[in-house]
């Protein structure tokens, strides 16, 4: 069963800037740094409440290179940072492999991997099948099912002098994908690979049409424009979102830390606010998103 977005990926030119940067945005520390020495990549893995975001850039020490690494070789060198790719998490692959083999779907065998955490010298390993470019609108998405996924930590908090301890990021809020062809993103992620569709709806006002997916405690949205002017000329990842239990904590640990950011404005989902991260964002779109406070005003009304 597939029951979760077990993480995303992210392609880096410079893997300890792109990891201080992140630690800046998270107000966390990183959980992992290893190596994939047989595709010749590097990586940092900070994990949050409910999935883990993977920072890989290209092992200039190795000499090994792969399809994986010539990817985000590929991506940094035309695009500079961005996020490449993610994993859907099974609690049995071997089930899902054979699931989506039942439906047509031309999935590869399944694939074992290991790394080395040199933070604390654990060795994790997990199994793997990619999901074929053809039935992933072009994207690169795969299965995987660690053997213990806890041997990933979670990223322990950073103190911040004079904040709350409610300042730091926690979780995924969601993630975003930009799509030419909603009723095609529908029968691969959907009647394909079986995700819930959760909501599908067209929003006139903001020339969209927007699809959500929920998979677990992760929340998939892709959007279509309605004007073909400004759809993509293929499916591409566009930006994440972020949870915060305290908006003002957070706004105020990142401005402290020099991280640009907006003001804190009113979100779109009731009882929420927003703010957009304009720096320490690895080249992605990315929101942070946090309940709306009650004031003593609102507790007298």
């Amino acid at each position: 069963m597939i029951n979760t977005i077990d993480h995303l990926i992210i392609a880096v030119s410079d893997i300890q800037r792109a990891e201080k940067d992140y630690q800046s945005l998270f107000g966390r520390y990183a959980s992992c740094r290893g190596r994939h020495v047989e595709l010749g990549t590097q990586n940092v893995i900070f994990r949050l409440l409910n999935t883990y975001i993977e920072l890989v850039a290209v092992d200039n020490t190795a000499n090994t290179e792969s399809v994986f690494s010539n990817l985000i070789k590929h991506t940094v060198n035309n695009s500079g940072d961005g996020l490449v790719g993610f994993a859907l998490g099974s609690t049995n692959i071997q089930e899902d492999r054979s699931r989506l083999l039942s439906t047509g779907l031309d999935m590869p065998h399944i694939s074992r991997g290991s790394a080395c955490n040199e933070v604390d010298g654990k060795v994790r390993s997990w199994a793997m099948c990619l999901i074929p470019p053809e039935n992933s609108r072009g994207l690169l998405c795969f299965l995987i099912q660690h053997d213990d996924v806890l041997e990933i930590p979670f990223s322990q908090k950073i103190p911040a002098e004079g904040v709350q301890r409610f300042g730091q990021i926690d979780s995924l809020d969601h993630m975003v994908i930009s799509t030419a062809n909603a009723e095609e993103f529908i029968a691969a992620f959907h009647l394909g690979l079986g995700l819930g569709l959760k909501l599908d709806k067209t929003r006139e006002e903001w020339g969209v049409r927007q699809l959500f997916f929920r998979v677990g405690d992760n929340i998939l949205e892709v959007v279509e424009p309605l004007d073909p002017k400004r759809k993509p000329p293929k499916d591409c990842f566009w930006g994440l979102a972020y949870g915060t239990a305290n908006m003002e904590a957070t706004h105020q640990r990142l401005t402290q830390d020099c991280v640009e950011i907006t003001d804190i404005r009113e979100g779109r989902k009731a009882n929420t606010v927003v703010a957009t991260a304009k720096s320490s964002n690895l080249n992605i779109a990315t929101l942070i998103i946090g309940p709306q406070m009650l004031t003593t005003d609102d507790c007298n009304n």
